[in-house]
């Protein structure tokens, strides 16, 4: 390409050497013709290789993004594909434990996985989904920095015969805050409880690190966090003293909002190394023992009162389905109405007169088909 670009040059100022030549009187070179000749010798000059340096960094710079994207992609499909196998083996809680395993590895999104499992007592099924930081992605990654970690999420749907009704939220600042933005049942039916020492709930057995909770009072948060269950998180043999360097989060609801399923119980670690697959099996089996262990928990007739309350009052706030139809119908008429007009604007009165006379046409044939209908 760079030498036809040459070419194209050099014979566009060989046609003008001639032709500037060619105006002399009988071949005799005038100044006038000499000095148009240099200045065209300035003006289509051939660029040299070193010319071209802005041009061929931009050009390095799409490689180099183009082979990191090609590189992170890979590199998260292996981990996630590696993390699926100690998932699928023998030894895993999952496959021991479920009747139904669909070893396929869902690749959800950009560095996002998820496998899932059904066929359990308590539970109706199990995502586990892997979030890989974007590898593929440098903008991305940079902006999030080297703090960023990849994730596990335990995500385990109950069954609906329980007796318990609340919206419980365990997590470390960071997650605690993102979780109460993107989650409204968190944000609407709870609120911050104070688990330390001297604070506005006393609760055995609660560990020092720093875990923020909320729940929607602390009568529900006594029923909810049982002898048992904290016993099997919290306690010496507990799960949370194996995992409690990758914990981030334990979300238990009754009105998750992100699938039709409400009872969930959702738990996000840290993914641990990759060859350290018992921590992987532990993680797993910490949601699992939480998950039986709040299957069975039975909240008092005024706590499941006050819940009941609180869900009536927050249903009651929301806009109904076909309000908020309506509502987006509206909205879509009035743009278009003002588009219309806004286009008349613009016309002619003849193509003004036009345009009335066609709409009305259509409108016309619109409240014809409708009278017909309704007879």
């Amino acid at each position: 390409m760079l030498s036809r670009m040459r070419s194209q040059r050099a014979l566009i100022y060989s046609i003008s050497i001639l032709l500037i030549a060619s105006s002399g009187v009988l071949g005799q070179e005038s100044e006038t013709a000499q000095s148009n000749v240099a200045f065209l010798g300035r003006a289509f000059r051939l660029r040299k290789f070193p010319d071209y340096n802005a041009e061929f960094a931009l050009l390095g710079c799409a490689l180099l993004l183009i082979v990191y994207s090609i590189l992170g992609r890979k590199k998260n499909d292996g981990m996630a594909t590696r993390y699926a196998r100690q998932l699928l083996h023998q030894e895993c809680p999952l496959v021991q434990q479920f009747e139904q395993v669909d070893g396929a590895l869902q690749n959800t999104a950009p560095g996002r996985y998820s496998m899932y499992f059904t066929g359990r007592r308590n539970i109706k099924g199990c995502l586990v989904s892997f979030k890989m930081i974007p590898r593929h992605d440098m903008v991305s990654k940079v902006i999030i920095g080297a703090r960023a970690s990849d994730t596990l999420c335990v995500e385990i749907v109950l069954e609906d015969n329980a007796t318990w009704s609340t919206v419980l939220l365990m997590a470390i600042p960071g997650a605690m805050k993102v979780i109460t933005e993107e989650h409204a049942d968190v944000r609407e039916l709870t609120k911050v409880v104070n688990m330390n020492k001297g604070g506005s709930v006393a609760v055995g057995q609660w560990p020092s690190d720093n875990i923020h909770v909320r729940a929607e009072h602390s009568q529900v948060l006594h029923d909810i966090l049982t002898p048992g269950l904290m016993s099997s998180f919290f306690g010496k043999d507990g799960g949370y003293s194996v995992v409690k360097q990758y914990f981030r989060s334990l979300h238990i609801t009754d009105s998750y909002t992100y699938s039709s399923e409400k009872r969930v119980l959702r738990m996000v670690t840290d993914l641990p190394p990759l060859d350290d697959g018992e921590i992987l099996y532990l993680i797993v089996q910490t949601a699992l023992t939480l998950a039986d262990a709040i299957s069975f928990v039975k909240q008092s007739p005024d706590s499941l009162k006050k819940a009941k309350v609180a869900r009536e009052t927050w249903e009651a706030k929301k806009p109904s389905q076909v309000e908020e139809r309506q509502r987006r119908l509206e909205e879509k008429r009035a743009l278009k109405e003002a588009q219309d007009k806004e286009k008349l604007k613009k016309m002619t009165p003849q193509q003004r007169e036009k345009e009335i006379a066609r709409r009305q046409k259509i409108e016309r044939g619109r409240r014809m088909k409708s009278m017909v209908k309704k007879m």
